[in-house]
């Protein structure tokens, strides 16, 4: 929401959040970001720290990420759909 910059964009953006399935975030979790983060760096694939966290949560979930975001290109078995 940080980079949605017309009020109007944020209020209608802000309601899709309601839609989202909670993804509770415990060691197994981080663990995974650790071993993703791991793995990609290894391959030369360096992505935010935040984009690894929204793709382990959607990896564990069964969720397809709704992303224009290429780095989530890069994270190997993420189901992508973009508008």
């Amino acid at each position: 929401m940080r980079g949605v910059v017309r009020p109007e964009s944020r209020k209608q953006l802000s309601s899709f959040f309601d839609l989202l399935a909670p993804v509770p975030i415990d060691h197994l979790i981080w663990q995974a970001v650790e071993n993703l983060a791991w793995q990609l760096d290894r391959s030369g694939r360096v992505l935010p720290l935040l984009d690894l966290v929204i793709a382990v949560c959607a990896l564990h979930a069964g969720a397809a990420v709704l992303t224009n975001d290429k780095h989530f290109t890069l994270i190997p078995q993420l189901e992508l759909a973009s508008w």
